[in-house]
């Protein structure tokens, strides 16, 4: 039997965040405001902005495992619309570590191995939103994506020692390669060892769609379609991704708001050189957001998917992430974003160790 390291249960994260809840004190009732007599169509826009005044959000961030860095993934998001004629422009970098495997024995000579997924991974984007009527706003992603050997094993090696916490073995694999490869569930090898590089990504776009405020939150619709336009070493994928999300934000007291939401991905083209994905990946996510000061909000935030490939022997079902942020107001209008990113479940299919730092502005 194959031998590899032992899953990390989700249900920690469940506890956390059903933890924290219950300690957290409820709002005090804010008196009711005068209603205005005039100007009864501003009122709506108004009252739309100070919903959740002073909330930033969940950190958005894909999952780019550098099997799943090709295809449409969906991030943990907020049910903020931006107000009409507002606009909003996100850059950030996202950077992780892969490494994943499944074989009789670790190391780098085994006799049977199933996979093998060692690299780093990195995505520079740019993001736009603008509101074009109440209540719904549109907006493109840009991506330029990167994967290779990367530098970042022997740090990830020297945190795991400190800290004590679970390594994967990588003390007994060579550090600082590129390995993509394994055998499929016809008997045939797969590899992308030669597929390393710089290249656009799929540009993506997006419409969001409040759909209210009902239950003691506030909802909306997110649609997303990515468009085949990847270049250099992911140019293999012709196909066109859509992806769904309904999402909730809500505050549960004047320092402590929950998002969480739903959504499926369809993909286009399943298949690339030699992966066989599957055709619809449902995503969830809850994340909670603690305003600390005025100024700085904490966030932690887990999302989680289903089965990404279905013809690599032995390649794991559920993938989970727990994250941990902090969004900072630079300004009234800019805002700096750090995560850090862990993987949960699956230890052999999800990004080891990620970060993103980004800047959001308005305008």
């Amino acid at each position: 039997m194959p031998s590899f390291r032992p899953l990390r249960a989700g249900s920690a994260v469940v506890a956390l965040v059903l933890g924290v809840l219950a300690c957290t004190e409820p709002a005090r009732a804010a008196p009711p405001e005068p209603q205005p007599r005039l100007q009864a169509r501003e009122a709506p826009a108004r009252t739309l902005r100070r919903r959740t005044p002073g909330w930033h959000g969940p950190i958005e961030m894909r999952e780019t495992w550098a099997l799943a860095q090709p295809l449409m993934t969906l991030p943990a998001t907020s049910a903020e619309v931006l107000p009409c004629g507002c606009s909003q422009a996100r850059v950030f970098i996202n950077r992780g570590n892969d490494f994943g495997w499944r074989q009789n024995v670790e190391g780098e000579n085994p006799a049977v191995r199933d996979f093998l997924v060692d690299a780093e991974h990195q995505t520079t984007a740019i993001e736009l939103r603008h509101g074009v009527a109440r209540g719904f706003d549109v907006g493109i992603r840009v991506p330029v994506w990167w994967r290779g050997a990367g530098f970042m094993d022997e740090v990830i090696d020297l945190f795991h020692e400190t800290t004590g916490l679970m390594d994967n073995i990588r003390s007994a694999f060579d550090n600082d390669r590129y390995r993509i490869e394994g055998r499929l569930d016809d008997g045939l090898p797969f590899s992308w060892n030669d597929e390393h590089g710089v290249g656009l990504g799929r540009i993506e776009l997006e419409a969001r769609r409040s759909l209210g405020r009902h239950f003691g939150g506030d909802w909306a619709a997110v649609m997303r379609v990515g468009l085949p336009t990847s270049t250099g070493p992911y140019r293999f994928r012709d196909g066109v991704d859509f992806g769904g999300q309904l999402v909730h934000s809500r505050c549960l007291n004047r320092r402590v708001a929950l998002h969480a939401g739903v959504g499926v991905v369809r993909h286009g083209d399943r298949s690339l050189q030699g992966v066989h994905y599957a055709k619809w990946r449902p995503h969830w996510f809850v994340a909670l957001e603690i305003r600390v000061t005025p100024r700085m909000s904490a966030l932690v935030q887990s999302g989680w998917a289903n089965k990404l490939a279905d013809n690599i022997v032995g390649y794991p079902d559920t993938h989970g992430y727990l994250d941990f942020g902090v969004a900072y107001k630079l300004s009234a209008r800019t805002t700096l974003e750090v995560l850090i990113n862990e993987n949960l479940e699956n230890q052999q299919s999800t990004t080891d160790f990620g970060f993103l730092i980004g800047l959001v502005h308005r305008f």
